[in-house]
């Protein structure tokens, strides 16, 4: 009997496939055998499921260059995804032994790039490295039923690209209890592999051959993607915080809840009752203030 239940998505939308993820955790049967998801997604920059999105990006630019926005289901910090990067995803029944214990899941990854030659290794914020160059990063979420435990495997990624979407506007101060990405020094596989020409395809079927795998088809529910695109679960979903920005020339200070300015403070401290920017969205003020 095969150890991973595989199915590769054919698709590139990162919605699409973080509810896939969702999807098989709620209903696959892990009882019997562990599932591997593999997928590669278009330009996105993905959040943890507790981040302040405003903390996290630069929205304008992720706007103007069409990169996607998105929410997953499990912590940790924020990543970027492109077409050299690959994703991949295993979910297993449920254990407390594997709770915060990321080496089950990290261990085939591991296994692949020691095969390529790499010395690569689990740090303890569980990410993979080689000579301290982060490679993959981690996150997890459990139903107490399953347990998800996915990942990125940085091929030939755009880093400058990357860069950039996650580089926020240093003038703005914003203020919140939400957690912090750790931002590290990041490196391509196919950087490390400069003397071995090798593509994505090629990548995905080495990963394949080293893991006992069957591959599945699954007709999956796509419902759940409405909800990985909702404003609700992008936007809403950001704990309360504070911005303090430059308007026509003054100091504000925003109070945002739900991803609503509820109340704007000028520098005197003073509470300003007719200001128009009151409830409006802060990613509308956002994209008008950057043009």
């Amino acid at each position: 009997m095969a150890k991973f239940k595989l199915f590769i998505s054919s698709s590139h939308n990162p919605y699409e496939n973080l509810a896939l993820e969702s999807w098989v955790l709620q209903h696959a049967d892990t009882s019997m055998h562990d599932f591997l998801l593999l997928y590669v997604n278009r330009p996105s920059v993905i959040i943890g499921r507790n981040q302040n999105l405003f903390e996290e990006i630069n929205l304008p630019y992720c706007l103007e260059n069409k990169i996607d926005i998105a929410r997953r289901v499990s912590g940790g910090g924020t990543v970027f995804h492109d077409m050299g990067n690959l994703n991949w995803t295993f979910i297993s029944k449920f254990s407390t032994k594997k709770v915060n214990d990321y080496k089950w899941a990290a261990q085939p990854i591991l296994n692949l790039l020691q095969y390529y030659g790499l010395d690569a290794y689990l740090t303890p914020r569980n990410a993979i490295e080689v000579d301290g160059l982060k490679l993959s990063g981690q996150a997890q979420f459990t139903n107490r039923k399953s347990i998800l435990s996915h990942g990125t495997l940085l091929f030939n990624s755009d880093l400058s690209y990357l860069q950039q979407a996650i580089e926020i506007n240093a003038d703005v101060k914003i203020n919140s209890k939400a957690s912090k990405s750790h931002r590290s020094p990041t490196i391509n596989l196919q950087q490390l592999l400069a003397s071995r020409e090798m593509s994505m395809d090629q990548l995905i079927q080495d990963f394949i051959n080293m893991n006992d795998c069957e591959e599945v088809k699954l007709d999956f529910d796509k419902k759940e993607t409405k909800k990985m695109r909702s404003r609700e679960w992008l936007f809403a979903r950001s704990p309360r915080f504070t911005a303090q920005h430059e308007v026509d020339g003054k100091q504000l200070v925003f109070q945002v809840s739900k991803g609503i300015i509820e109340s704007i403070k000028d520098e005197k401290d003073c509470l300003l009752q007719s200001n128009p920017l009151l409830n409006q969205t802060y990613e509308k003020f956002l994209k008008s203030s950057s043009h």
